[in-house]
Parts: structure tokens; sequence; C-alpha cells
């Protein structure tokens, strides 16, 4: 059996943000599927460029749980999302995905350098994704304000097509 070499404080923290990259790839795949539905083939294809980046996150950081000698634990936590929204409400879930997944990763890596338990290896990881969650989310805020000054829907779903 392996040693762990992290805390039990930072493996709750490490297996919540997997958890997180999980149910966005999730929330990803349904965006996809109610875009299939409407005809909206740029922003299913775009979602399903997203969903594979999360679930790559998600694997980066079974892989630095794995380091430290730990398993990730997963506890599923049910998606809901109504195929009735708008495609703005759907563009705005997507925006506050990420942007709690910037938050939440900037508060793991101030656990890792705010505490007496140290954790530089952690920190190192978590600054990385706090830059990659400031551009998702930057781009998310990008693709909210052309669909509103937009008003053609496919011309807008088209732009999706190239991102």
């Amino acid at each position: 059996m392996k040693q762990k070499l992290l805390s039990e404080k930072f493996t709750a923290m490490l297996n919540a943000r997997g958890e997180d990259e999980l149910n966005a790839e999730a929330m990803y795949r349904q965006l996809a599927n109610i875009a299939q539905e409407r005809g909206l083939f740029g922003f299913q294809g775009f979602c399903i460029k997203q969903a594979e980046e999360e679930r790559e996150h998600y694997q980066e950081i079974v892989n630095l749980l794995n380091d430290y000698g730990v398993c990730f634990e997963y506890k599923v936590r049910p998606l809901k999302i109504s195929k009735d929204m708008g495609l703005g409400e759907l563009l705005l879930l997507a925006f506050q995905t990420e942007s709690d997944l910037y938050m939440n990763y900037q508060a793991l890596a101030d656990n890792c350098i705010n505490t007496d338990a140290k954790e530089y290896g952690v920190f190192n990881f978590a600054i990385h994704k706090v830059d990659e969650q400031r551009k998702s989310v930057g781009e998310w805020g990008d693709i909210i304000a052309r669909y509103e000054l937009n008003g053609d829907i496919y011309g807008f779903d088209n732009y999706l097509k190239h991102l």
C-alpha cells in the first residue's frame, strides 16, 4: 500500500475540485444535447469540446492525487438542467460554473499557503488552474456579450463552430 503524502484536508479539497470538474463535464454534455435538439450545432460542438476539457482537468486532479498516494473518490451529485431554459440562461449557467471553478481553485491556493501545513505542490497546481479558469471565465463572458449583441442566433451559432 502506498504511503499518503497529503493531509486529509488537502485530499478533501482536491476531491471536491475533481467532483466540480466531473460535474462541469456532465453539464456541458447536457448543454450539447439541448443544443443539438434545437439545431444549434455550433453550440453543440463547442459544448462537447468544453466537456472534453473538463474531463482532462478531472484527470489532472486524479493524477496529482495519485502522485501523493491518494485515490480520488467521487460522490455523484445529480445535474438538473431544464431543456426549456433559454439560450441566454444556458450561457449564464456555463459562465457561473466556470466562475465557481475559478473561485474554488483560488480558495485551494489560498489554503495551501495560509495554513500551518503548507503544501507547495498543490499550490503550484492550484495557481495553474486559477489561470486556466480565469481564461475560461473571460471566454464565456465574451460569448455572452456576443450573444447579447447579436440578433442572428444562427450567426452566433456559426461563430461558436470556430472557437
